[in-house]
């Protein structure tokens, strides 16, 4: 059969089965060899001669390893927020593996740390009692008064709801209630 170069345009013979085969035919091997392409490393800035096919791969280009990996410990801040970012994919996506690890480590660990960490909790409570307190204090006074759905939820938690069971629908019509009630007590304040 024949055909034609991809590079010259010279006509040329090739067996049916080579034809069949390849999809780009050349005349010769001067023919064949590709044009290599210059660009620039990203990390250090040195000259590279790729092929079209590497530079088809990826848009980042290494002149070596070392360059690679320096690119990718450029910040020990991006470092630890890449790993926080894949050990929180990591937790999302594996819930129950995450359960029956952290009881695999409680049990391997002992029971000293869990103890210990609510002696710490025990320990920072005496001594910042009052400022938790007011601290406490200071955010009901606030979810109260600006009638928040924190607030509301803890309001129907009298009535034996759970905060995730209660649709926001139910918190819409307790907010209308708690309006109202407000209203009707600053109105007897008012006439009294």
């Amino acid at each position: 059969m024949i055909v034609v170069c991809c590079k010259c345009g010279k006509k040329f013979k090739r067996v049916k089965a080579q034809v069949t085969a390849y999809r780009s035919h050349f005349c010769s091997r001067e023919c064949r060899k590709v044009e290599k392409i210059q660009t620039s490393c990203n990390f250090c800035g040195k000259d590279l001669f790729l092929l079209p096919g590497k530079m088809r791969l990826s848009k980042n280009h290494y002149c070596n390893r070392q360059c690679l990996t320096d690119s990718k410990r450029t910040s020990e801040e991006s470092k630890k927020a890449s790993s926080a970012r894949a050990n929180k994919k990591y937790r999302e996506r594996h819930p129950e593996k995450m359960k029956v690890i952290k009881k695999q480590a409680y049990e391997r660990h002992g029971y000293k740390y869990a103890a210990k960490s609510r002696v710490r909790a025990a320990q920072y409570y005496r001594d910042n009692r009052l400022e938790t307190l007011e601290k406490v204090k200071a955010r009901n006074n606030r979810d109260s008064a600006a009638l928040s759905d924190t607030y509301i939820k803890k309001q129907l938690h009298h009535y034996g709801l759970k905060s995730k069971d209660i649709p926001q629908s139910l918190v819409e019509m307790k907010r209308a209630e708690l309006k109202l009630m407000r209203t009707i007590k600053e109105n007897q304040t008012c006439v009294n």
